[in-house]
């Protein structure tokens, strides 16, 4: 009897740890798919734009790029409409899976943008086939 319950207790703990090793995180801000699998969250955090890098199970990872570009068009029309706007992102110094800018995006308002996500290769100096490029519908509420 005492084997048995010793058992049952061992194959309760072997699941219980099975099922945490295997338990995918959450991302922060909108969830973006990349072509290898793995994710990055966009979110605007103080009127800065985050760009984090997350895994297969949506885990913070270290960044596999040295920076990410985004450019969008603000959703205003007339003859005062803003040009397009375009900033980029470089890693902060002490997390080095996110990536935020210093350009500060002043709304008030919920946002509706289609923002262009560019994640250069390893070899910025030129597009190559590497280069990533993502365009996402970006609200402030994300």
């Amino acid at each position: 009897m005492k084997r048995a319950i010793a058992l049952l207790l061992l194959g309760l703990i072997f699941i219980v740890q099975s099922e945490a090793a295997t338990q995918t995180g959450k991302i922060s801000g909108l969830p973006v798919r990349r072509h290898n699998g793995t994710w990055l969250g966009i979110q605007l955090t103080a009127g800065n734009f985050r760009v984090t890098f997350y895994d297969k199970s949506k885990n913070p990872m270290a960044a596999d790029a040295t920076s990410v570009v985004l450019s969008w068009i603000t959703p205003k029309t007339g003859t005062y409409a803003p040009p397009p706007i375009s900033t980029q992102l470089f890693p902060l110094t002490d997390i080095s899976s996110v990536f935020t800018n210093s350009f500060y995006v002043p709304y008030s308002h919920s946002m509706n943008l289609k923002i262009n996500l560019t994640v250069p290769a390893s070899d910025p100096s030129a597009l190559s086939q590497d280069t990533e490029t993502y365009r996402v519908k970006f609200t402030g509420n994300d």
